[in-house]
């Protein structure tokens, strides 16, 4: 059968920016890509529709872009302005890698001043496909390879199945265990090792499928890393014309997901849905059909409707497109294509483009959430959403969109696949979330906040584990110590990386004192208090300074009645406790209190709180204690004691213009009730007659009386009873 071309996306479709710090397709600034072999020759970089092609974006700040070939000495840069998309052609005869089991030194570094996004593009006019470029901070040490069915049209012309391994450092040695016989004779499942220095490639061939091939990292650090692209040098896909090439960059085992989300594309009728194995006894479920799967054994079945896929143990899940006379008879639209999916997850904002030339007639972008209310597509409620079938919290729907740049927002979105297709032509790329998984000394920097409670070091988030020098493990720990920090964060597996370390200085804290502090005071008498604030301006990582004091103490027992060297800026009654709040001047505040009549024998004065303006820090330690005399006439201090005589709760309370007082008395003789304020002095007599033993209502006239808290004193022959009023 003849092949047809793909005609592959250019201008920054692959690229997408997000507001998390962890993305897809990722932002960064070191890659390693590495080209596979192909159907048709690239030697001619010139032509457009014959090249090696690297796609870069900028994100939010400008970015000087560097692409090489370590083993052979070629070079190329880029200079982007914020926001801005460029390309590279990298020469095919240096980078495209050659033959089966070979160790060749064309492996493509991309480096870059700030962080990119990357593409690699492998262009021909009657063949080709493209790969987002993970980061290097994305790679993981082990991976399951997804190819296709290897379609021989000759003993010349063979659609090999193919992976190919790049190695980011030196001193990497991978385990491949082929799924099948490879073009060398090795036989399948059964595993050997090849050593790689960095910016070496290996590739791998077969006429078989090497799907559920798996390579990972042995006797090195467990933190090695490196990528894998596979696929085949071309693929008939769905028996159906026509023929292409397949590229794609695999995932690492650490990235991959036991929950998935398969819609078919729109405009196709149908696709074909692969999910493999990474580990023995995976029990895998998509839609009505069920399977067991040991690691490396792939499932493949027809993806005709919406299909929650739902695993045991991580799996990879693999959509391919068909050829076009599958989707569209009569027409040169479709061509075989793959992706492969992201697990279900949480995807921040999305920014992307969709090519608006080319041949490409139709765009659209399959959302999936969990709150479609909160989804905005260029701004607008994306509408048309319906469950996932066997899921009660995703939904998905497939809006079409024309080319250009578009953004896809919402808190509730999950996953977001872009794709389209035209004359003989397909794309897909899945734009959802994926995880930093091999993390550098930069990936772990730690940040230091100010807080009221002291200095606050921050780990990044998105890591599976964090052990600090100080023995925590959570991702934020409160240095209250002067000392070094630093924190390890771990991805789950058995790499982990520390931090650089960082410098903490913790000044002593600020003291107060208030003197005296023990009296024994009559009422009316003045108590002269100095407030003294110790280390009141700190430096060290956090400088700070005291600016303000409150104090809390019995409102019916001590009345502020002179300042010096602070300003009273709050005055709160609480219950029976009245809090002032001084601004402070100077270092000592001299603070005259008057005791008031009260109705107790003793009052404490506590230290509300201290701080500045934006940390005003409780305390609660108790600064003074005060002792009361009190009256001679009817014992030492009096108070409400037995029946002989009552003040009934205030109505209305608090005090509004007028009230109405109840009193009780159970002896004959001189009654008197008085209102006084806290120092004592009477500001209304509402009775002072003989009266006879019973129930008495009395009228509170409160009009022209400053608001506060008051005391009713009633006095009888032989008891002095006092009852709390508030008077607004």
């Amino acid at each position: 059968m003849p092949y047809r071309p793909l005609v592959i996306l250019l201008l920054g479709l692959l690229f997408v920016s997000r507001s998390t710090a962890q993305t897809s397709p990722p932002r960064g600034t070191e890659f390693w890509v590495a080209f596979m072999e192909r159907l048709v020759d690239l030697s001619d970089p010139t032509d457009p529709m014959t090249q090696l092609r690297l796609e870069i974006v900028a994100g939010d700040r400008p970015a000087d872009v560097r692409a090489e070939i370590p083993g052979s000495g070629w070079s190329a840069v880029v200079s982007l302005a914020a926001g801005e998309d460029g390309a590279i052609l990298v020469p095919s005869a240096l980078a495209v890698a050659t033959g089966s089991e070979r160790v060749e030194s064309r492996g493509v570094r991309v480096s870059a001043s700030a962080p990119v996004l990357v593409s690699a593009i492998s262009h021909h006019a009657g063949s080709a496909d493209a790969t987002i470029v993970l980061p290097i901070e994305a790679l993981g040490g082990e991976y399951v390879a997804a190819t296709f069915d290897p379609f021989m049209f000759s003993s010349t012309l063979r659609g090999l199945a193919e992976l190919v391994i790049v190695a980011p450092d030196n001193g990497l040695t991978v385990e491949i265990t082929p799924s099948a016989a490879t073009e060398r004779g090795r036989p399948a499942d059964v595993p050997f090792t090849v050593s790689l220095q960095s910016g070496q490639t290996y590739q791998l061939q077969s006429e078989g499928n090497l799907t559920g091939t798996r390579v990972r990292a042995v006797g090195g650090s467990p933190c090695d890393r490196f990528a894998v692209f596979s696929g085949n040098i071309m693929a008939l896909v769905g028996e159906c014309n026509s023929v292409d090439h397949l590229y794609e960059q695999m995932l690492p085992v650490a990235a991959l997901g036991r929950t998935y989300a398969a819609i078919p594309f729109a405009g196709r009728r149908g696709d074909l849905l692969e999910i493999v194995a990474s580990l023995d006894a995976t029990v895998v479920s998509a839609g009505a059909a069920t399977t067991t799967l040991d690691a490396g054994e792939r499932f493949r079945l027809p993806l005709d409707t919406a299909t929650l896929v739902q695993a045991s143990g991580p799996v990879a899940v693999v959509q391919y497109a068909r050829g076009r006379d599958c989707d569209s008879v009569g027409t040169l639209d479709g061509d075989p294509m793959l992706v492969q999916l992201r697990p279900i997850t949480r995807s921040g904002d999305l920014a992307f483009v969709a090519p608006g030339s080319l041949s490409f007639t139709g765009h659209h972008v399959t959302v999936v959430a969990d709150d479609t209310a909160s989804i905005r597509l260029d701004g607008a409620p994306v509408t048309g959403f319906r469950m996932l079938p066997g899921s009660s919290t995703h939904a998905w729907a497939r809006p079409e969109i024309s080319g250009g740049a578009h953004t896809l927002a919402g808190s509730g979105l999950a996953n977001a696949t872009l794709y389209g297709k035209g004359h003989a032509a397909s794309y897909a790329v899945d734009l959802s979330a994926t995880p930093s998984l091999v993390p550098t000394s930069a990936d772990a920097a730690i940040v230091r906040h100010c807080t009221c409670d002291g200095v606050v070091l921050e780990a990044p988030e998105g890591f599976a584990s964090y052990r600090w020098s100080t023995g925590d493990s959570t991702r934020t720990i409160v240095a209250r110590a002067s000392g070094r920090y630093a924190v390890t964060v771990g991805n789950g597996g058995e790499c982990a990386i520390t931090s650089d370390s960082v410098d903490v200085i913790v000044s002593a804290p600020p003291t107060l004192s208030l003197a005296p502090a023990i009296e024994t005071v009559d009422p009316g008498e003045v108590i002269p208090f100095t407030i003294a604030v110790g280390n009141r301006t700190t430096t060290g990582t956090c400088p700070s300074s005291v600016d303000r004091v409150a104090l809390r103490f019995r409102a019916t027992m001590l009345a502020p009645e002179a300042i010096s060297g602070g300003t009273i800026v709050g005055d709160t009654l609480i219950g029976t406790d009245r809090i002032i709040t001084i601004r402070l001047r100077r270092d000592t505040v001299l603070l005259d209190m008057v005791a008031a009549l009260g109705d107790t024998l003793a009052a404490v004065v506590t230290l509300e709180a201290l701080g500045g303006d934006t940390c005003l820090q409780a305390a609660g330690d108790t600064l003074a204690r005060i002792a009361f005399t009190g009256c001679e006439v009817g014992g030492r201090r009096y108070f409400l004691g037995g029946e002989a005589a009552a003040i009934k709760p205030v109505r209305p309370a608090p005090v509004l213009g007028e009230a109405s007082v109840e009193i009780r008395t159970l002896e004959s003789g001189p009654t008197r009730l008085e209102l006084v304020d806290p120092l004592g002095r009477t500001v209304r007599t509402l009775l002072d007659a003989a009266v006879e033993p019973g129930e008495h209502r009395l009228r509170l006239d409160a009009s022209g009386i400053l608001a506060g808290a008051y005391l009713l004193v009633l006095t009888t022959p032989s008891r002095h009873v006092v009852r709390r009023v508030v008077i607004r």
